[in-house]
């Protein structure tokens, strides 16, 4: 029971304590003071009657007596009056029976009223010759008493309504501080940060809500400083101090996991070097070559801004790597064209001359291992270095242009006919409890267009170009549909997952659909949506207003590939999604490097704090599994797990 029902329970309850004794005890003494006044009225009626009777005695005239008997009597306000003898006969006798009008009968059954019987003596002359006895009639004193009674009670109702209303209002002022600190405890409970603004002015009230308060801000702060932390241990192993991008390492171990993943579709990777860093370090300092290599860092990221499979780092020195996934050459040709010429056209503080770049680009579709790619990149820099006509050149093997010969326009063609003749393939993938490996705690479900053997396209060679095609949404929808249809004819308890790309989370007609299919189904709650955090991180409004559609439904909304980019980790607060899967470049070499076990610790600590789930992806030997489980990760997707199965 809340306080606020306790109080107006207590209050009332009192109220009506000292209501009831307020009546009972103006019920008693009404009750006193009209049988004095019954008792003082037949006395003083019995007293005038034998005076004036004593004359009419000593003359024998009972008919005069009898007349004056009738006379008082027919007023009603007696209930008898007799004459007796001092021998006891009864000379006049009067009795009027008691019958009293607009009194309830159950109220003069429990309010007795007592009406005592009065006497006085008759003479004739100096001899006692009679007494006369009189008895008042309680009726006028009942309807006085129940007046009385009903007045107390009319005006005691009055009261009373009005004090209740005074003091429900009253309560919910006075403990509206109350109800801010339940709410205020509720939000921290969902790790929502609510601070109140008015302070209460009751003393006690006012300590509660600051203490509460500090509480909040106590645990806000060590939220911002587990995620610093997290961001600090992450940044320390992978992220270039200087520019902000990553390092050799990150961009080692994402490109090694793109290549593990054998879903590279034709990618490209270039590797960046400018001219006149040393030269600038020496001329103008090392502040100036510092603001030379942000300078380039932001053009790389301007140029690239709108591909979403990349990885971008400085290697060393004036050295620069980037790697693209799901490109063709007539966007890579247009995308090195695009930075040469940024570049060269880029000022810099102090420094008047042109800077220069050099590119060395490879460009690749077969399988490939990251020495020899990487091989590949340095020799075709080197060529470009030589040159002095051209400042990039890309290196591209016969096998490389026979898969390459798959155009735009074909590779368009063929997702189009994929979509109007049903030829995806679904195929899925169960994401396990670590602690309990038969636990399954979802299906991820991904695509492949249908062909002979093991012909069947991966999403990533396609998926790409269906972004730039606006066939994207179009391929969520058949896959939503598609699951849709699949989960009534075969019942799931753990329930499927399904990757919504870029253009439909900021589509709004896609968000209006999905809204309505799934208002249309039953157990809408077994679809699980994910999408990638780079995406997530450069939208997050598209994104929460996504992921409120679908937890109207039921549905949660998980970010896929986490810790790819470098982000905030404090935005996980604001957008507070199911789960995160960490990116499989984390996982890969999980068990020899000790800052992918700190980011993973760290990252485990944050989220957990905000009730998220933790999942490791691309989890493929059981070393890899202990030390995840070691490192407090909730749930692992992979190979060793299990391997991917036609839906």
């Amino acid at each position: 029971m809340t306080l606020y029902k306790q109080i107006l329970i207590t209050i009332t309850t009192l109220f009506l304590l000292m209501f009831v004794g307020t009546v009972y005890i103006n019920v008693i003494s009404a009750t006193q003071f009209l049988e004095d006044q019954l008792e003082s009225h037949a006395q003083d009626s019995a007293t005038a009657l034998g005076l004036s009777m004593s004359p009419h005695m000593l003359e024998k005239d009972l008919a005069t007596m009898r007349s004056m008997v009738d006379a008082i009597f027919d007023r009603g306000y007696y209930k008898s009056i007799r004459i007796v003898s001092t021998d006891d006969k009864v000379l006049v006798d009067r009795q009027l029976p008691v019958a009293i009008s607009n009194v309830p009968a159950w109220f003069i059954s429990n309010v007795p009223l007592r009406t005592p019987e009065a006497d006085a003596l008759v003479m004739s002359g100096w001899n006692q010759a009679a007494k006369v006895y009189v008895s008042s009639h309680p009726g006028y004193a009942y309807s006085e008493l129940w007046r009385t009674t009903i007045n107390i009670l009319l005006w005691f109702s009055i009261t009373a309504i009005l004090l209740a209303v005074s003091l429900v209002l009253a309560l919910r002022v006075l403990l509206n501080p109350l109800k801010k600190v339940e709410e205020q405890a509720v939000a921290l409970t969902q790790k929502q940060y609510v601070v109140q603004e008015h302070i209460p002015r009751t003393r006690e009230l006012k300590r509660v809500v600051l203490a509460m308060n500090r509480m909040t801000n106590k645990v806000k702060s060590m939220f911002a400083e587990q995620a610093s932390t997290a961001e600090r241990l992450r940044d320390m192993a992978y992220r270039d101090g200087v520019t902000g991008l990553g390092n050799r390492r990150y961009f080692e171990s994402q490109l090694q996991q793109r290549l593990d993943s054998g879903r590279l579709g034709q990618g490209a990777l270039i590797l960046l070097q400018t001219n006149e860093l040393s030269a600038i370090n020496a001329q103008h300092g090392y502040e100036a070559g510092d603001a030379l290599l942000c300078g380039i860092a932001e053009r790389i990221e301007m140029v690239t801004a709108g591909h979403n499979e990349i990885a971008i780092a400085r290697l060393t020195g004036g050295d620069f790597g980037v790697f693209m996934q799901d490109v063709t050459m007539e966007v890579v040709n247009n995308l090195v064209s695009q930075l040469a010429s940024d570049i060269y056209a880029m000022s810099v503080d102090g420094v008047n001359e042109p800077v220069s770049v050099n590119m060395g680009v490879v460009i690749h579709s077969a399988d490939v291992d990251i020495s020899t790619l990487m091989s590949k990149a340095d020799s075709a820099l080197r060529i470009a270095q030589r040159s002095r006509d051209i400042s990039w050149y890309i290196y591209q093997t016969e096998a490389d242009e026979d898969t390459s010969t798959l155009s735009r326009a074909a590779l368009r063609e063929k997702i189009e006919s994929a979509l109007d003749n049903d030829l995806f393939s679904l195929y899925r993938q169960s994401v396990r409890d670590i602690n309990d490996m038969d636990s399954t705690l979802q299906q991820e479900v991904f695509a492949r267009i249908s062909g002979d053997g093991d012909d069947a396209m991966p999403a990533s060679m396609f998926m790409t170009l269906a972004e730039d095609s606006n066939l994207a949404s179009a391929i969520d929808k058949y896959m939503i549909q598609s699951v849709i249809v699949h989960s009534r004819s075969e019942e799931s308890l753990s329930g499927y997952t399904l990757n919504i790309s870029p253009s439909s989370l900021q589509d709004r007609e896609f968000t209006d659909w999905l809204y309505t299919r799934l208002t249309e189904i039953t157990h809408s709650e077994i679809l699980t949506f994910e999408c990638s955090e780079e995406i997530v991180a450069r939208s997050d409004e598209e994104f929460r207003m996504f992921i409120e559609v679908l937890r109207t439904q039921g549905c949660a909304v998980g970010l896929d590939h986490f810790g790819r980019g470098f982000h905030d980790m404090a935005y996980l607060h604001a957008v507070r999604p199911a789960y995160v899967k960490i990116d499989a470049a984390y996982t890969r070499d999980i068990v020899d490097n000790p800052d992918n076990q700190f980011f993973v610790t760290a990252l485990t600590g944050v989220a957990h704090s905000l009730d998220i789930t933790v999942i490791a992806q691309a989890v493929e030997t059981s070393e890899q599994l202990e030390m995840l489980r070691s490192l407090n990760v909730d749930a692992v997707q992979g190979y060793l797990i299990e391997t991917p199965s036609p839906l």
